[in-house]
């Protein structure tokens, strides 16, 4: 009998643990749902949103984007959409997220070409070198082959000098700004909820059931930043430019392939760009890509080897310890890119009708009043 009344009042508690722990879950799916729908819609985003980010093409109207930006988070420190439309009249924005791999882009374009018919559609080299967290691909990287010893058939020891160290401390200082970045992007997130917990009196029935509205960001993907790191190896990081080719995987190569593919059949066109990246960039890698754009018919744009033609300055316009430019870094880069965009790739004035006119420049007044304030 005390064994039976035992076993029932072990029941009873194990059915209010489960009770319990199911309450609990839903209260956590209730709060990341509403988190989303008290985010504020005016699109300021300078605490690191890159959720946001990688869907900020879904926060305009269809069909309205000319340009495409796509990459790691080097990409959307770096391009400024809005200081394209005021100084060419051309709409765009940035997509993308930490450490992304030209697989997982392939993906996110997909989707875009859905909502969007952009002309040109342009990468951030520096996913050329992502990878997934296995690593499988990690022999693509490696510049010294390991030597083996035929008589043992045995792999023999490292070398004293182990310059697959050089990579390692690369791959983790990129690692984790990327994590850091991806950190407080997820706190962001869920953090809305509690730190706009005062916007129920703005709610309107839209705020549940337009959901494309949640992704729109008067910056149009870009972070703005006026953080200052310096950066003192500006004039050896790049390297020799007789160094030898650090390729790019093939499976990365045939992604990058299947991109190509993609643009051809919506009849955009496809490039690449490289912003100044002085932890994880060199001379290797430039030739890598370049090998691989050649391949693909598309242009390169590099700008680590054109610091000085676009008055970069590695000790002001820097913002971490990372490869993320600050606005001043971003300024010269878009700058110089808008002109590449009217120039080479022979883009005018976007077709917007004058209701879309007003809201690009509405937002662009946006962004000097409350980002840039």
């Amino acid at each position: 009998m005390r064994n039976s009344k035992k076993e029932k009042r072990m029941s009873a508690n194990t059915k209010g643990s489960l009770r319990l722990l199911a309450f609990s879950l839903v209260c956590i799916l209730l709060f990341c749902a509403f988190s989303v729908v008290f985010h504020p819609k005016d699109g300021m985003d300078t605490n690191g949103y890159s959720h946001y980010i990688t869907y900020a093409y879904k926060g305009e109207e269809e069909n309205t984007l000319d340009v495409v930006f796509a990459g790691n988070s080097n990409v959307y420190r770096a391009i400024n959409p809005i200081q394209i439309w005021e100084e060419q009249g051309i709409t765009s924005c940035v997509i993308g997220g930490p450490v992304l791999e030209p697989g997982e882009l392939l993906k996110i374009l997909e989707d875009v070409f859905k909502k969007q018919s952009p002309k040109v559609v342009v990468i951030e080299a520096n996913c050329f070198y992502s990878y997934s967290s296995d690593r499988n691909d990690l022999e693509a990287l490696e510049k010294t082959p390991v030597k083996t010893d035929k008589k043992k058939k045995k792999k023999a020891p490292a070398p004293k000098e182990k310059k697959e160290s050089s990579y390692d401390k690369d791959f983790l200082n990129n690692k984790l700004s990327e994590w850091n970045d991806e950190l407080l992007s997820l706190i962001a997130y869920q953090e809305s909820l509690m730190k706009y917990h005062d916007r129920w009196q703005e709610l309107s029935r839209e705020d549940f059931t337009e959901t494309e509205k949640r992704y729109y960001l008067i910056t149009k993907g870009f972070l703005y930043s006026t953080a200052v790191r310096p950066f003192y190896y500006g004039d050896s990081y790049m390297g020799s430019e007789n160094d030898e080719e650090n390729p790019v995987s093939e499976k990365n190569v045939q992604d990058l392939k299947n991109i190509k593919a993609l643009c051809d059949e919506h009849n955009a066109k496809m490039a690449v760009v490289c912003v100044p990246s002085g932890k994880i960039w060199n001379y290797a890698k430039h030739k890598g890509t370049q090998r691989v754009c050649d391949s693909l018919g598309i242009s390169f744009t590099d700008y680590n080897t054109e610091i000085q033609r676009i008055g970069f300055d590695w000790l002001k316009d820097r913002k971490d310890n990372g490869d993320h430019l600050n606005i001043k870094g971003a300024t010269k880069v878009t700058g110089d890119y808008a002109k590449i965009l009217a120039d080479d790739f022979g883009l005018t004035k976007s077709k917007l009708t004058p209701e879309q006119e007003e809201h690009w420049n509405s937002d662009a007044q946006k962004y000097h009043n409350e980002v840039e304030k």
